[in-house]
């Protein structure tokens, strides 16, 4: 719970720094940062410190993998998801995810259940490997290491 309640007020908080605009420009192409930059910007932070964890825990890692932690949250863009209506929805699901779920008709519930998915479309076109990642990373039946590199670090930021 505690840390939840950080999470929650880094989120309120959050700012992209030069060092984080440095590491956009190393690890994402032009049309990547084009779509990356339509994310709010304490999705922007959260998905750049999954990043740096994947990177800071496999060393020699190929850049690829990093882009992809950047990239993973991507179906979050125009949610209406800010930090406030993520923690009433973080609360909700923790006392009914069944009731929860059927809230689905508001938006950003709606995005907070199925953003891999959309995510994974709008990759799907652009990056079919990416769009793999994307769609996958919140699906722990999956044994790819990989994935599961990328949802030890999204659990962990």
């Amino acid at each position: 719970m505690l840390y939840r309640v950080k999470q929650f007020f880094l989120a309120l908080f959050s700012k992209i720094t030069n060092e984080d605009k440095e590491f956009i420009n190393r690890y994402l192409n032009d049309e990547d940062k084009k779509i990356f930059n339509r994310l709010p910007t304490h999705e922007k932070k959260h998905s750049l410190n999954v990043a740096r964890y994947v990177l800071n825990h496999n060393k020699g890692i190929d850049d690829f993998y990093i882009r992809a932690s950047i990239l993973h949250d991507i179906g979050k863009i125009n949610s209406g998801l800010n930090p406030i209506f993520k923690g009433i929805i973080v609360i909700l699901n923790s006392l009914s995810e069944e009731l929860t779920r059927k809230m689905q008709f508001i938006k950003p519930i709606s995005v907070y259940y199925n953003h891999p998915s959309i995510g994974g479309g709008i990759y799907r076109d652009i990056d079919r490997d990416i769009s793999y990642i994307i769609e996958n990373h919140h699906n722990y039946t999956i044994t790819d290491p990989i994935i599961k590199m990328i949802q030890e670090a999204d659990s962990k930021n």
